[in-house]
């Protein structure tokens, strides 16, 4: 079976007189479609000049409020965005990205690479994931025996 059919096929038979079932519910309601799309905010890949990852922060600060407002009028609401951002592009970006989220903009979550982490750098970088944001104002403080809490504050 090249299409391991074995794996799948049975509990597919199984839901069909479900999902049949559901469709015929839902036939005449609104469906709504959410799209995620997740990007790595790196603002020093590929810059050629000095400032210009600078200069991408400040372009996003700038325009990305204008476009949720041109979504709001559209459509009575804005898009939200996360930043994947990895901490080795710099601290100095941190501050504008938190003003960002913080004005509605969405959120900032810390990127890390961990190829060929051991037990001990692992540690370190996970305390210092949660100093590095505290100080741009970009996260609540996190004490290191609740850092794998993902609470967040309003």
């Amino acid at each position: 079976m090249g299409r391991r059919l074995d794996l799948w096929l049975p509990s597919y038979l199984l839901g069909t007189a479900a999902r049949a079932r559901a469709r015929r519910q839902r036939r005449d309601k609104t469906t709504h479609v959410f799209f995620l799309i997740c990007d790595h905010y790196e603002p020093r890949h590929k810059t050629s000049r000095e400032g210009q990852a600078q200069q991408r922060v400040e372009t996003w600060q700038r325009e990305y409020p204008l476009f949720q407002q041109r979504c709001r009028d559209a459509f009575g609401h804005a898009p939200l965005h996360t930043w994947f951002y990895p901490p080795h592009h710099g601290a100095e970006h941190l501050p504008r990205l938190a003003e960002m989220a913080h004005a509605g903009g969405g959120e900032v979550e810390l990127h890390y690479h961990h190829n060929n982490d051991t037990a001990e750098t692992r540690s370190s970088c996970s305390c210092a994931a949660h100093a590095t944001p505290q100080s741009a104002s970009a996260m609540p403080p996190v004490s290191p025996s609740s850092r794998h809490n993902r609470r967040r504050s309003s």
